[in-house]
């Protein structure tokens, strides 16, 4: 089982966070992508774009693995072999917020009242596009305690020449899953951007690749038996998730996608 399920990972030391917050979006009014997620995003972000991309390439099939398991949790069994209830759920959006009004949103805002009315105005921002991997990332690892940390040497089953791995941050005095504290979570960190760059190569690009896989990959014999190694090997073959060169790549397909957009539009502005 992954973490989602049986917790088996040591405890792991919680860093202190910078205090200095910058938001993106409240400067120039825009609203980069980043904020789609973030609501205090500090100036490390802007070189921050090789270190999430190392990360997220060596976590890619731990995070598919553990997406799939928490979405197959969330369906009934029945529903396991079929496809488009798999992608329904991979899709994740059946809690869309995108049309919600502001007094909705002010009911479920985690920062509370006496925060900064634009930092609340920017947590509406996130939750309206709590969709896809931006809500997997969110409520199937930051809020299960999912973090990238570094290895360790004594770490067993693992790769040595790995430097991240897919931890759990546990209680020192319990050993329960900790899982920071809502502000923290809307702090842009290279470990977090990680986690999300790492399902949106494999869940968001290949989610359909996935949904058709999966159901194949549940039904031959013993594929219960070991859950974890049933879905890592559909992560592997479906979404290509050791493919640390394509995933090192994603960051620069978005921006040539970007610019290519743009072009059209000043273009189009043009005629």
């Amino acid at each position: 089982m992954t973490f989602m399920f049986k917790a088996r990972l040591g405890a792991f030391v919680v860093a202190a966070a910078s205090n200095a917050v910058v938001s993106e979006g409240l400067a120039d009014g825009s609203l980069r992508p980043r904020a789609t997620r973030y609501v205090f995003i500090g100036p490390e972000a802007a070189d921050s774009d090789g270190l999430v991309a190392e990360k997220a390439a060596a976590v890619a099939c731990d995070v598919c693995a553990n997406v799939l398991e928490a979405c197959l949790a969330g369906m009934d069994t029945k529903q396991w072999g079929q496809r488009e209830a798999v992608l329904h759920q991979l899709r994740a959006t059946s809690q869309d917020f995108s049309s919600a009004s502001d007094d909705e949103l002010e009911d479920i805002l985690t920062l509370p009242r006496w925060e900064r009315k634009e930092f609340r105005e920017l947590e509406k921002h996130v939750l309206r596009h709590q969709q896809g991997c931006n809500r997997h990332f969110r409520r199937e690892l930051l809020d299960t305690g999912a973090v990238v940390g570094s290895c360790g040497r004594k770490a067993s089953g693992r790769n040595p020449a790995q430097t991240w791995c897919l931890e759990q941050q546990r209680n020192l005095t319990d050993n329960t899953p900790f899982v920071q504290p809502a502000r923290e979570l809307l702090r842009f960190d290279s470990g977090r951007e990680a986690l999300y760059v790492a399902c949106e190569r494999t869940i968001g690009l290949r989610g359909s690749e996935l949904a058709q896989a999966l159901p194949r990959m549940l039904k031959r014999p013993g594929a219960l038996v070991d859950i974890e190694a049933t879905l890592r090997e559909t992560c592997r073959e479906a979404a290509d998730c050791e493919d640390s060169a394509a995933i090192n790549g994603w960051r620069e397909q978005g921006r040539r996608r970007r610019k290519k957009k743009k072009r059209g539009k000043r273009a189009d502005a043009d005629l």
